[in-house]
């Protein structure tokens, strides 16, 4: 089955990323700034965390939505379906990415987003996951950004930001990884 997957790496390298996710059969690839977007099965996925040389992380996109208030943050992530993402026996962490002048401290939304999550788990089965900063079983990725379309439609505030919510599993690259002795060995 064919899913939706974000390959990150560091600026100047998407083109050599674009480049390396064509080399393992990704589709659909769409460069952006520090990273590319592709579609790809599982295989794929383990090959790219096993072998690629430009991508620092891979992620697989979870939610994405507009927010209008702190409180819209915690709603919607509340209503996202959190069990079959996390039980409340695996750890997490959120790692953050803000760019907005509605959270002016950049670890609040993280916040947010960690307790809406345990909220849910925690009234769907009356326990809540543990945070791990360290070593989570899951790790999240927050990213909030404003974005402004010139285009927007006229019954919209033009002096209100558009707030972009994107969340992420981040995919592990060692889980069950074994060093490849032969990658150096001459053919």
């Amino acid at each position: 089955m064919m899913r939706d997957y974000i390959a990150t790496t560091l600026g100047g390298l998407e083109p050599v990323l674009v480049q390396e996710l064509e080399s393992f059969g990704a589709t659909d690839i769409e460069p952006g700034q520090r990273m590319a977007r592709f579609k790809g099965d599982i295989e794929l996925l383990y090959q790219i965390c096993y072998s690629a040389r430009t991508t620092l992380r891979v992620l697989e996109p979870l939610a994405s939505f507009r927010i209008l208030s702190e409180k819209d943050l915690y709603w919607k992530t509340f209503d996202l379906p959190w069990r079959k993402v996390l039980g409340p026996d695996q750890t997490f962490a959120i790692t953050g990415v803000i760019n907005s002048r509605m959270f002016p401290h950049t670890n609040y939304p993280s916040l947010v987003v960690k307790d809406a999550l345990c909220d849910r788990i925690r009234r769907d089965i009356g326990r809540r996951p543990d945070v791990d900063r360290d070593q989570p079983d899951i790790r999240i990725n927050l990213h909030i950004r404003i974005r402004r379309d010139i285009g927007r439609r006229p019954d919209v505030d033009r002096d209100q930001p558009d707030i972009r919510i994107n969340l992420h599993i981040r995919i592990r690259r060692d889980i069950g990884r074994r060093p490849d002795v032969d990658r150096d060995q001459p053919d």
